[in-house]
């Protein structure tokens, strides 16, 4: 039997032997693009990773300055603790203040405080959370002299 293969199965069988060709090609390049997104995937996967820890990091640095902070702000916030000795001076302001008041004065300022009591402005100064804090005393602006404040007690005070 002879064998004789016809233009038409020839190119056929050629045809095929291509199509094969480029499917064995495609099939290379498939595998070569997967094994590329497999390393890009790895390394972004990575990256995430460090970004999540860098992330964690700078939350636990914030977390700690925030209370840094607030331990500071705490510490300047912080109010005189009252003692024997500026007890008995508030007790003294309060009973002049009243006796001012019934006689028509409506508060003092820093400075006629600090003489009622022997003590300097600056000691007043340093009063004034305790003074502010003290439910008897009210500290306003005074009506009539620009940046100057006065202490009043709360039962007199117009505000």
């Amino acid at each position: 039997m002879d064998q004789s293969y016809s233009a038409d199965s020839l190119n056929s069988f050629s045809s095929q032997s291509v199509l094969e060709a480029e499917l064995r090609q495609a099939q290379c390049q498939i595998k070569q693009q997967q094994a590329k997104i497999a390393e890009l995937e790895a390394d972004f996967n990575e990256r995430i990773a460090l970004l999540e820890k860098q992330r964690d990091e700078d939350l636990d640095w914030s977390g700690r300055q925030l209370a840094e902070a607030h331990k500071r702000i705490s510490q300047l916030e912080k109010t005189h603790e009252s003692t024997e000795e500026t007890t008995r001076q508030l007790n003294k302001l309060a009973i002049e203040l009243d006796r001012r008041n019934r006689a028509g004065q409506m508060g003092v300022t820093y400075a006629e405080a600090g003489n009622i009591l022997g003590v300097g402005k600056s000691r007043i100064c340093q009063l004034r959370t305790l003074i502010a804090s003290d439910s008897r005393f009210n500290v306003a602006w005074h009506p009539r002299r620009a940046n100057m404040k006065i202490i009043e007690l709360k039962r007199y005070s117009k505000r």
